[in-house]
């Protein structure tokens, strides 16, 4: 396997945190696959492609849409000439004020469903090799964590055992807020509150995931903290190489981990390069 060059699929990496994720695989060696909203856009702000990016261009924000799964057969069919992806970082993410039926949908699609999608192609691709270490990484945050939500909703995402009820419960959130008006502050306590449910329900679809992953994929989520990036343009107090190189450490543990086969020994939560409860 060390002969084979490595291969790692990058999702938002336009944005601050997924651009020096994508520059810190690179100067490791890494091909990177990356996808973006907007490739032309990404190309003139960041200039030429490096040597081993391969941009690709898909909208997460149509992961819910009827002609999400042609366009990403296309990429699968791209991906396939590439030796075998041995990491998958999900970065992208959309993080809006509103809350409305709409802002809902959208958010969960870029935030959960598309990870989702992602996560079924990295599967599928990976059944073709014989099986050696490989990961995947949602990037989440700490405003996921269920202590902001209220003890009904709290528990109703703890009881969330497969993908199929995780949909069902995204669905019947977004029925009520636009059928029965249900407000945020009923729900979670905090800014962005569309933001802070779907990134606890992905914290939710990294369980999910690791549970039923096969013994030689690892699969974690991890908080960058509060970083300078696109989405917190006023504050943050950490740089996004900071947050890429935790992104990067955590992928070396995760291959460790498979190697030495002690996956029980570690949470799937991490923050600052230490593991954190769900």
């Amino acid at each position: 396997m060390d002969s084979q060059p490595r291969v790692a699929l990058v999702t938002g990496c336009g944005g601050s945190i997924g651009w020096s994720t994508v520059n810190n695989l690179l100067r490791e060696g890494w091909i990177v696959l990356g996808l973006t909203r907007q490739r032309k856009t990404l190309e003139s702000t960041r200039g030429p492609c490096p040597q081993n990016l391969f941009l690709f261009e898909l909208d997460a924000r149509s992961a819910t849409s009827e002609d999400f799964h042609s366009k990403l057969s296309l990429l699968v069919s791209a991906w396939e000439k590439f030796p075998r992806i041995q990491l998958v970082v999900n970065i992208a993410a959309i993080c809006p004020k509103n809350w409305d039926a709409f802002t809902l949908l959208e958010t969960f699609s870029v935030n959960v469903v598309f990870p989702q999608r992602l996560y079924e192609v990295f599967h599928y691709l990976d059944m073709r090799h014989y099986p050696e270490p490989c990961s995947v990484i949602n990037v989440s945050s700490g405003d996921g964590e269920l202590c902001f939500f209220n003890s009904y909703w709290r528990r109703a995402i703890e009881q969330l055992e497969s993908y199929d009820e995780l949909t069902d419960f995204m669905h019947a959130v977004v029925e009520r807020v636009d059928q029965a008006g249900l407000q945020p502050y009923a729900v979670v306590h905090g800014d962005e509150p569309a933001y802070r449910l779907s990134k606890a329900l992905l914290n939710r679809l990294t369980l999910l995931q690791a549970r039923t992953a096969p013994s030689h994929i690892r699969i974690d989520a991890i908080c960058p903290g509060d970083v300078k990036s696109n989405m917190n343009p006023l504050g943050g107090q950490r740089e996004p190489s900071a947050a890429a190189k935790d992104i990067l450490q955590l992928a070396e543990l995760q291959h460790r981990i498979v190697r030495e086969r002690c996956s029980s020994r570690y949470p799937h939560f991490w923050r600052l390069g230490k593991p954190i409860p769900f």
